[in-house]
């Protein structure tokens, strides 16, 4: 974990996403990037990732810009999965608490290194911890309530009601307003103490071997090697070709893979991607149609979804579009590829 935040890192994912949330919350993300001269840039070897000082920065001025004072807590009480993407997918997909718990603690790196989540256990109990990286107190504030809160609520709607039972602790202050202290019984549902030495919930041992309400075990393997791959991708992206690639699959995740996004996410024109992308001798085309290829094979051999459904998760309206567009790629239809024996 980096020990000062000048070299943590953020998803550009993520910071998009939470600044879709801000606007439907009344900011004017627009006039916010402008008149603080905020550009989303991604980290020059880390072309997923922005900077975490450059993410402060910008989480200071929203914050302010709002003049919400429980900007954090209001958020994460709301279960936001858009925001931490194959993340949350993944988690939610686990087929107990237990595996819930450690799918969030294998994918974080995906969200960037802003915060990092820890699992102890105790005899009788079991502590999931937050540390937060951010250093100014109102950054903070914000990031530990939209984290914890976000936890809490990601449990309470994995379990069947009336099973969650646990402590939570912050490390921030109390607000002095004691309205606002109250909101946080209300959202975490328990009581809740302020200044502790570390941001954590302690839930019951036995609560491991709960199952989870959404699991599902095959899109689970599938979303956890996806989540693999990302990762060592990251780790390894040596050429624009690949970056491109990088970002073709992060955004496919939420049906945004079109070239435009793309060029955006990388915060350059559709135009540069495409010369960019020629003098690798390749294209937007040839790349999205490889990584749609993968994850369909992917999706037909580990799980039994539609071809519809894994026509949409590719981004295809209609079944048989997708029908004939896998059979060009792979000389069979993608009822046959299914029923191959090894692949």
């Amino acid at each position: 974990m980096p020990d000062t935040l000048s070299a943590c890192k953020i998803s550009l994912d993520v910071m998009r996403q939470l600044l879709v949330i801000g606007s439907k919350q009344g900011l004017d993300v627009d006039a916010l990037l402008a008149n603080h001269q905020f550009r989303l840039e991604p980290m020059e070897n880390d072309p997923a990732y922005m900077a975490g000082e450059e993410f402060e920065r910008l989480m200071i001025a929203a914050i302010k810009a709002l003049a919400q004072p429980l900007t954090g807590l209001e958020l994460g009480s709301r279960a936001l999965a858009q925001v931490f993407g194959v993340t949350a997918y993944l988690a939610q997909t686990a087929s107990t608490v237990d595996s819930f718990l450690s799918a969030i603690i294998q994918a974080e790196p995906l969200l960037g290194t802003v915060g990092r989540t820890e699992l102890h256990r105790e005899p009788g109990e079991v502590h999931l911890i937050w540390h937060c990286q951010l250093v100014d107190p109102l950054a903070r504030w914000h990031a530990i309530d939209f984290i914890m809160a976000t936890l809490a609520s990601f449990l309470s709607a994995t379990v069947s009601p009336g099973t969650l039972d646990y402590e939570v602790q912050l490390g921030h202050p109390a607000p002095t307003d004691p309205v606002q202290t109250a909101r946080y019984k209300a959202v975490f549902c328990c009581e809740v103490l302020f200044d502790q030495p570390q941001n954590r919930i302690i839930l019951p041992a036995r609560l491991l071997d709960h199952p989870i309400n959404s699991a599902d075990p095959q899109l689970n393997a599938v979303l956890s090697r996806h989540a693999q791959t990302v990762m060592e991708e990251r780790e390894s992206v040596v050429s624009f070709k690949d970056t491109v690639t990088l970002q073709i699959k992060r955004l496919m995740l939420h049906g945004m893979a079109s070239r435009e996004n793309v060029a955006e996410s990388l915060s350059i024109t559709s135009r540069t991607l495409h010369r960019k992308l020629r003098e690798e001798s390749t294209s937007y085309r040839a790349l999205l149609d490889g990584v749609r290829q993968e994850k369909a094979c992917d999706l037909l051999t580990h799980t039994q979804r539609t071809v519809q459904s894994v026509a949409s998760e590719i981004g295809f309206d209609e079944a048989h579009s997708f029908t004939r567009w896998f059979r060009q790629r792979t000389g069979m239809a993608p009822s046959q590829y299914r029923e191959l024996p090894e692949k």
